[in-house]
């Protein structure tokens, strides 16, 4: 007949098992187990706030599914952003910032105005030579077009085309303009030189439309004219323009 182990023996191979058990019990916690019992809850809060987030500005790398995004691709959209946003504002012309020429002249048809003369801050002058002239449309009915050459002259340059009448110290200026016949522009364009010649934009527009050109770089407008023309009585044109210029 076999002893029954001493009480104290018993007592130790319990305390032992349930130190396992427990010892068990607290790693399956932390592994969460099969169903990730034990594990926090996600914060939903947290998830919203990723969700939610703004798009990445150009300059930032925005995670793809392979890794950061190429820098072709960021300059790709910078390129559809540029394409897509909203046109600039109009220029202020009360800004004591802005130079400002506003004309109203008389022009028989076939002849130019010339307006401009400010002094901009590398010290050359620019002139706007206005020309309208009629366009008959398909249906009958009268269209104006208007051609606009946008010059850029030192002194020397202006005082050879004899432009230097029109130079004016003052940032806003009203009626400081000339009417040139046909044969006084072409001698006066023939003493310019060609690079001085900026741009050269035309609109067509019904007789007292307003219409508006406009003229910059990347960053904002550096030069707008408005501008209207209707029929005057000898069939030329009164002609208003508004013309102005940010450096």
């Amino acid at each position: 007949m076999k002893k029954s182990p001493p009480p104290a023996r018993i007592l130790v191979a319990a305390l032992l098992l349930l130190v396992l058990l427990i010892t068990t019990g607290v790693w399956l916690a932390l592994r969460g187990g099969p169903t990730g019992a034990g594990m926090p809850a996600a914060d939903p809060a947290a998830s919203a706030r990723v969700g939610s987030r703004s798009p990445a500005s150009p300059g930032d790398a925005a995670p793809g599914p392979t890794g950061p995004a190429k820098a072709s691709d960021r300059r790709a959209k910078e390129d559809e952003s540029s394409r897509t946003r909203a046109p600039e504002q109009p220029i202020d012309g009360d800004s004591p910032e802005v130079i400002r020429a506003q004309t109203r002249a008389a022009l028989p048809a076939g002849h130019s105005m010339v307006t401009g003369g400010h002094r901009l801050v590398d010290g050359s002058h620019e002139f706007a030579v206005i020309t309208p002239k009629w366009l008959e449309s398909p249906d009958g009915s009268k269209q104006v077009e208007i051609e606009v050459e946008l010059l850029n002259l030192d002194v020397a340059g202006l005082t050879a085309a004899g432009l230097d009448t029109l130079v004016t110290p003052d940032r806003k200026s009203e009626q400081n303009a000339e009417v040139w016949t046909p044969e006084e522009l072409a001698r006066t364009m023939k003493d310019v030189d060609p690079a001085a010649l900026q741009s050269k934009p035309r609109v067509i527009v019904a007789p007292g439309s307003p219409a508006r050109i406009t003229v910059g770089r990347e960053g904002g407008v550096q030069f707008e004219l408005d501008l209207s023309a209707t029929e005057a009585a000898d069939g030329g044109f009164e002609l208003a323009t508004d013309l102005k210029r940010v450096e």
